[in-house]
């Protein structure tokens, strides 16, 4: 079954519609984490969180947005064809994208 991968925890927002895509959640880095720059330490931290990450596996597009960069390199250093959720705020749902980067 697939899991979803969140670059950045947001607790304050819920998430739970996404595990319509997923087994479960899995948070690459707490919400309190902020970044300035692409650091050796936020990679590896990443790259650990995707240690088991598969091709039918989602990665929620949420958090700050060089999380979302970042955690984007690290799943397409995995496999060319990734898939993403994006929220669609006028259904309020998550929509699943194919992003083939071959």
């Amino acid at each position: 079954m697939p899991v979803v991968y969140v670059p950045q925890e947001q607790r304050s927002k819920n998430i739970s519609a996404a595990l319509a895509y997923g087994t479960h959640i899995v948070s690459c880095l707490d919400q309190e984490y902020q970044v300035y720059a692409s650091t050796p330490d936020t990679v590896t931290k990443i790259r650990s969180a995707f240690q088991n990450f598969q091709p039918d596996d989602y990665l929620l597009l949420i958090g700050d947005p060089i999380l979302i960069a970042l955690a984007s390199a690290v799943a397409t250093s995995h496999y060319d064809v990734i898939n993403v959720l994006k929220w669609d705020s006028q259904t309020r749902t998550y929509v699943p994208v194919v992003l083939d980067l071959r």
